[in-house]
């Protein structure tokens, strides 16, 4: 366990219970081609909560006379797909997690798995300890040295970059849909995600705000295993 002794002195933080970190660290397809689970994705649900609430109080605790308009774009940007990415790789995740052989040779393409398995190991901390434990492991690795000052990526922006990288092509365009009078419409966007399904934002009060929502939600939604082959798409993406 030469791994969990070097991975707990990064995290600052000792597990009482030494299985619930190697669940965090178990990708769905190892237990799906016969290894043993539990997989990771029920902390990682867990981690992705709380992560949101930790970087919301530190933001709102260290920038007291930012409002809602700041705040939030900079707490975005510590909980996007990339910072986690980021923070797992310097924290060397990858060698430890126990994936199927799809998911192992997407590993170096698809960074999602290092995503997911950065909030489930927060998820791990938050259930073997306390609050306050996986609140220091967030500051530690997201926060302490976060740059406040620094305009965060939008989620079209990571999108697009993700999309154009993976296939080597533009992404596909969003399609539209409204309900209500021209003055007070509410709008939905719908965008393309990889292996062809689509994903529809919230309920929002404008295009441009749809197509934000549609595309951090896709982002949230990337899968684990990715063709390298673009979705066949002939006309914009079909609203649903």
């Amino acid at each position: 366990m030469s791994d969990l002794s070097d991975l707990q002195a990064k995290l600052g933080y000792t597990f009482t219970n030494p299985m619930l970190a190697l669940s965090a660290l178990t990708h769905k397809s190892w237990v799906q081609e016969g290894g043993v689970g539990p997989d990771q994705e029920r902390l990682e649900f867990l981690g992705d909560a709380f992560l949101g609430y930790a970087v919301a109080k530190y933001l709102y605790e260290s920038r007291e006379n930012d409002g809602p308009g700041l705040l939030t774009p900079k707490r975005a940007a510590q909980v996007q797909g990339a910072t986690l990415t980021r923070v797992a790789e310097k924290l060397g995740l990858g060698p430890m997690l126990r994936l199927g052989v799809g998911a192992k040779a997407q590993l170096a393409l698809n960074k999602k798995v290092l995503e997911d398995s950065m909030e489930a190991l927060i998820g791990a901390v938050l259930v073997d300890g306390t609050e306050a434990d996986a609140q220091g492991v967030i500051e530690r690795l997201l926060l302490v040295d976060m740059d406040l000052s620094v305009e965060p990526k939008s989620s079209t922006s990571v999108y697009n970059e993700r999309w154009s990288k993976l296939f080597r092509e533009a992404p596909p365009k969003a399609s539209y849909r409204f309900d209500g009078p021209e003055d007070s419409r509410t709008w939905w966007a719908t965008v393309m995600m990889p292996g062809g399904r689509t994903m529809e934002s919230e309920a929002s009060r404008s295009k441009a705000a749809a197509r934000l929502s549609a595309h951090t939600l896709a982002l949230k939604e990337w899968p684990a295993e990715i063709s390298q082959e673009p979705p066949s798409v002939t006309d914009p993406v079909a609203p649903k």
